[in-house]
């Protein structure tokens, strides 16, 4: 719902300063999605990143892989952590990237961290 995506990225500091916003349109995108339904925008804060991934399909489940360039994120590579915002619960990440399954309209918000 929005009012626990609110509360999600409330916790992680979004309204800070140090916040930097880049949306699935933007240019220059630190997270790549393989599948072009599935988007990724994210708020970068020193040391972490929440993506943001949403399946833009509103009748197909999508999965996608996510590649990742920590450096872009200001994160390490050897380091590469990542948590299901949500859950709390870890995600798996190998060479820097992640494999996602979304419902259609569905939306994943996880944290990397190094």
């Amino acid at each position: 719902t929005s009012a626990r995506f609110r509360e999600i990225k409330n916790a992680f500091g979004y309204g800070e300063t140090d916040v930097v916003f880049t949306g699935y349109w933007m240019e220059g995108l630190a997270i790549a999605s393989s599948s072009p339904d599935v988007r990724v925008s994210t708020f970068r804060r020193p040391g972490k990143t929440m993506a943001v991934v949403v399946n833009f399909s509103r009748t197909e489940a999508r999965d996608a892989t996510l590649t990742i360039d920590p450096s872009a994120l200001g994160l390490s590579a050897e380091g590469l952590k990542a948590t299901d915002a949500e859950t709390g619960e870890a995600v798996e990440v190998k060479n820097a990237t992640i494999p996602v399954q979304l419902p259609p309209r569905g939306v994943r918000l996880i944290v990397l961290s190094d």
